[in-house]
């Protein structure tokens, strides 16, 4: 059994055999036509082209998959924190996070929902901000928070 992380190197591998048997066979045959070495590079280009376009969309599902991974383990993580340090306030919030496809770029976190006090929404805010920043150096949170006195 493959794992997802040593796809890319098996596929490098077997595209490159190919393209070295294709051109392994052309380089010992005894008489080849001339029509032959064009359609042998052509092969050889075409083998080489496919093989990389499916290393490189391997790579680019493997990288969205670990970016998916990271913002749901951000969500996660934040969401443990309202509910163990926000215990006795009653929040009423959603939270959308979204780690970008670039490394260098934030992550954008988005608490949206209401509160009764504007001091519920600064500690609310402000455990957020402190989980977040436990976990990663590069965010940025989008307050959509909501007063709604009882």
């Amino acid at each position: 059994m493959i794992r997802k992380g040593r796809v890319v190197p098996v596929m490098v591998c077997a595209g490159l055999g190919l393209a070295f048997l294709t051109v392994y066979r052309l380089a010992w045959a005894q008489h080849v036509p001339a029509e032959s070495h064009s359609a042998g590079a052509f092969a050889v280009i075409a083998v080489v082209s496919l093989v990389g376009l499916l290393i490189a969309v391997i790579a680019v599902g493997d990288l969205r998959e670990r970016r998916a991974a990271e913002a749901m383990r951000l969500q996660s993580s934040v969401t443990g924190a309202l509910r163990r340090q926000a215990a006795p306030i009653e929040l009423h919030l959603t939270l959308n996070v979204h780690v970008p496809f670039w490394r260098g770029s934030p992550a954008l976190i988005e608490v949206a929902g209401h509160v009764a006090a504007p001091e519920q929404r600064d500690v609310a805010l402000g455990i957020v901000r402190a989980e977040v920043s436990r976990l990663r150096q590069d965010f940025v949170v989008e307050d959509r928070i909501s007063i709604t006195p009882r």
